[in-house]
């Protein structure tokens, strides 16, 4: 759900990761204006030399081929680069999504590209986004199709997941994490960070 925690967590892990970093916000949202970011609009040219974080925010937030281009740049540009994408609908939906989005999902680990993202509506992202990733995390998830699609990306029974979600949705801005590599789902409280 829109204020559950998910771009506050998001931000807190893009904020811990080392630089190079960059965001990509097909809204162009507040929360992802960090502190000394380079906001950047030109997917053919990304500015590595302007600051430690850059962050990309396209002319138009359906311009499917503006995503493309700027997952291409960082794939082929031989730099490792920690990726923040919120919102995903826009850029890796679960069909029409970036060819080389799906490939730097898919293979980005290889040439050390990490990918971080959140989404109100899980099932219209792209498959891979949810059945690759080492980590899911999930804060109160309302509708029974998203919880459905989560439990099979992460290989867990839908009551086992609705169990840890009655316990979510009990604590506000608490949530649920899944690590693939322990095959273990716990319950999280709400992060407490600084102001």
């Amino acid at each position: 759900m829109s204020g559950s925690g998910k771009s506050t967590l998001s931000r807190a892990i893009f904020l811990s990761a080392a630089a190079p970093r960059l965001v990509i916000d097909p809204a162009a949202s507040e929360l992802t204006a960090v502190d000394g970011a380079h906001t950047f609009r030109d997917p053919g040219r990304i500015p590595w030399d302007e600051a430690a974080t850059l962050r990309f925010v396209p002319r138009h937030a359906d311009d499917r081929a503006a995503y493309d281009e700027l997952y291409r740049r960082l794939m082929t540009s031989g730099r490792p680069c920690f990726v923040w994408l919120d919102e995903p609908e826009d850029a890796l939906p679960a069909s029409g999504y970036a060819k080389w989005g799906k490939t730097l999902v898919v293979r980005g680990r290889k040439l050390e590209l990490g990918h971080l993202t959140n989404s109100t509506e899980p099932v219209n992202i792209l498959v891979n986004l949810k059945r690759t990733a080492d980590h899911v995390v999930m804060f109160h998830t309302p509708l029974e199709k998203d919880r459905r699609e989560l439990a099979q990306a992460m290989g867990v029974e839908l009551a086992v997941l609705d169990r840890v979600h009655d316990e979510v949705i009990a604590v506000e801005h608490s949530f649920a994490w899944f690590d693939r590599r322990a095959r273990a789902l716990t319950w999280c409280p709400p992060l407490q960070l600084a102001a």
